[in-house]
């Protein structure tokens, strides 16, 4: 009898262990569900509010592997000023590039450049490719494929991507001093890069979960936190430059670009003419804290120069934009990007170039007969916060 009683209570000492285990487990269950059902209640429904009222109408991108990212084809986006204000919609065709479809029954040319190029801040109509294209008459398509935050590697990427779709008679490649900064990244960095886009994309698919973490963003960027902040687009650099050695960091990218230019300008020989190199420096443009004085010419001198060699028509709209007074006509209020009274003289710049080119001419409206002394600046909105 005393050896059954001692077999029996290791039995009921596990089945209470069991009973108490499983108690446990339950409660544990139980408060989890009090915890998250509410919060996914909550969720669905901020994401339905979000969705009918609140619903996120910025660029989109996706992932490249050469450029890094393009823009999403087929989307009517806005774009976020400096000033925290929404900009006019952009539409971007089914090529992930701004305006209308290309018409693919006339001949093309290609604009290739960063936020410049693209029109950061002003309607589709009011970028100087979209001026371009009117004022060739029907003769040529130009299309604008500007990316924002792009580098000159970048832009080479975008020639390859769609470069067999176009098959351009002419390459305008215009650059932005910032782009010469704009290097390609390292295998870490673009590793990085790549698992951040990931991330964004995943929680991009929640209007609700996307204004939140934009808002983290903007406290992360107040406390000075900008490396945790994931950019694609406008405000991203691959490079910064100290102020002693920034003259220097601007010309040692320029000479790093060289090959990628003369690289880009032998793959758009195979469509057409090559690459016309159109320069839109800092200095002269506004009056910007930040713009290196004789920068501008040293640029110049070094793409002339590289021009020369190999070939390749090469202009500047320094000229044009140093006649303009006062600056602000030509910069966006609180934004450091053209109006479109600076579209226009760009427009007209170019198209001076291109009638030397044997290409079908250009016919333009005179830029100042078309603006009012203050110039026509797009009215932005007021940014979803």
């Amino acid at each position: 009898m005393r050896n059954e009683a001692a077999r029996e209570q290791p039995r009921n000492t596990r089945g209470a262990r069991g009973r108490r285990l499983r108690r446990a487990a339950r409660n544990v269950v139980i408060c989890w569900t009090l915890v998250v059902a509410p919060l996914a209640i909550l969720f669905v429904v901020g994401e339905i509010i979000c969705r009918f009222l609140f619903p996120d109408t910025r660029l989109r991108y996706v992932s490249d592997p050469e450029a890094m990212a393009h823009l999403a084809p087929n989307q009517v986006a806005t774009m976020e000023l400096a000033s925290g204000l929404l900009g006019p919609p952009a539409r971007i065709n089914r090529l992930g590039l701004r305006g209308p479809d290309p018409d693919s029954t006339r001949p093309h040319i290609l604009v290739l450049g960063d936020s410049f190029a693209f029109g950061w801040g002003v309607q589709d109509d009011e970028t100087f490719s979209a001026r371009l294209h009117r004022w060739a008459g029907g003769s040529v398509s130009v299309v604008n494929g500007g990316h924002p935050g792009y580098g000159i590697f970048q832009m080479a990427a975008t020639l390859r991507r769609v470069g067999e779709d176009l098959r351009p008679q002419l390459v305008t490649v215009v650059l932005w001093q910032g782009d010469f900064l704009r290097q390609p990244l390292d295998t870490a960095e673009r590793t990085r890069f790549m698992q951040r886009q990931r991330l964004s994309q995943i929680v991009k698919t929640s209007v609700l979960a996307t204004h939140l973490y934009r808002r983290l963003e903007r406290l992360l960027a107040r406390a000075g936190q900008d490396s945790l902040i994931f950019h694609v687009g406008e405000g991203r650099t691959n490079a910064q430059a100290n102020t002693a050695g920034i003259r220097e960091s601007y010309l040692r990218g320029m000479r790093a670009d060289a090959p990628r230019l003369l690289a880009m300008h032998e793959e758009a020989r195979r469509y057409g003419r090559g690459l016309l190199l159109v320069l839109w420096p800092k200095e002269d443009f506004a009056n910007l804290p930040d713009a290196e004085h004789g920068l501008a010419q040293d640029l110049t001198m070094g793409l002339e120069a590289f021009a020369r060699q190999n070939g390749i028509p090469f202009i500047s709209v320094q000229p044009v934009m140093r006649q303009i007074q006062p600056k602000e006509r030509l910069l966006i209020p609180n934004d450091s990007h053209p109006t479109p009274f600076a579209h226009c003289l760009a427009a007209e710049r170019i198209a001076e170039a291109l009638a030397g080119l044997d290409l079908p001419s250009f016919r333009s409206a005179s830029c100042g007969s078309e603006f009012t002394a203050h110039g026509a600046v797009s009215v932005p909105q007021r940014a979803n916060r």
